[in-house]
């Protein structure tokens, strides 16, 4: 996979739509005639050849899942098979973020713009309303990613809705298992294969990485403590986490320079995600 230098002066970067990302199965189950089997091993290969572009690759790896998807075999209560579920679901994701890498650099630019004029006049009405608005738009563009890829798979909203019933919480919460957690962390690490990589160079260490996090959740929450409940109400309570995440990716271009997909991306390959220290921050922020 093609790599991007981290260039932490770039003043472009994006915000990730915050929803739960789940596990995909991502090899095809082999069966059929020996013809069969040669031709979907060559599709193997020409996947994981170093030279093709990295759009190109996620391109064939959609279309030979959704192929591969197309008119699924139900199971009891009409609902889907368990890894044909978590494919969808990879799909989804991977589709709507790829669109999304198009346009997450204006959003930044447009939220930093906001963010110094609040930081300077201390009221944070407008930037508030600015990242609502682009969260807004990233539901938006997952929703239209969802509708094509049932559409291309062909299955009704009424089957979806019994299967996500089945494996998740309406809200989008895990509820299963430890075996569908684990399938819900891999579809997470599945998905960076077929999005944008970046060579952190010796500069962005794991602990640098943390010392940086730790202190922009230190910085976004306290905006939230002290200005969030000017402006938010009832309906917009969904929106605090996803407002803390910006605040934090915010403040970490602003202080260190690092663009924010760059920043998420060290996170990722670092999986602070699950380090206790920055858990049990994140938890008594959010809860406080």
């Amino acid at each position: 996979m093609e790599s991007k230098p981290a260039d932490l002066n770039i003043t472009s970067s994006f915000v990730e739509s915050c929803k739960n990302l789940f596990q995909s199965k991502t090899f095809l189950i082999v069966a059929g005639t020996a013809l069969t089997t040669i031709a979907l091993f060559g599709i193997y290969q020409k996947l994981n050849q170093k030279d093709i572009p990295l759009e190109q690759k996620s391109r064939i790896f959609i279309q030979r899942e959704l192929q591969r998807l197309k008119n699924p075999k139900l199971i009891e209560d009409g609902i889907l098979q368990k890894n044909d579920f978590f494919d969808i679901i990879l799909l989804i994701q991977l589709k709507s973020k790829l669109k999304l890498l198009k346009e997450q650099p204006k959003f930044q630019r447009e939220r930093i713009k906001v963010l110094k004029q609040a930081l300077r006049t201390n009221v944070f009405v407008d930037y508030f309303n600015k990242t609502k608005e682009f969260m807004d738009q990233e539901v938006n563009n997952y929703e239209v990613q969802y509708e094509k890829i049932l559409d291309g798979i062909g299955i009704t909203h009424e089957c979806w809705e019994q299967s996500k019933y089945v494996y998740i919480q309406r809200d989008g919460f895990f509820r299963g298992d430890d075996g569908e957690l684990h399938s819900i962390k891999q579809v997470e690490k599945k998905s960076y294969e077929y999005l944008p990589t970046y060579n952190l160079g010796s500069s962005l260490t794991k602990e640098r990485v943390k010392m940086i996090l730790i202190e922009a959740n230190k910085c976004a929450n306290d905006i939230i403590q002290n200005h969030l409940t000017n402006w938010i109400s009832e309906e917009d309570n969904e929106y605090v986490a996803l407002i803390f995440e910006a605040l934090a990716y915010d403040f970490v271009f602003i202080d260190q320079g690092i663009q924010e997909n760059i920043f998420r991306y060290a996170t990722h390959i670092y999986e602070l995600q699950s380090d206790p220290e920055i858990t049990e921050n994140l938890q008594g922020f959010l809860s406080s």
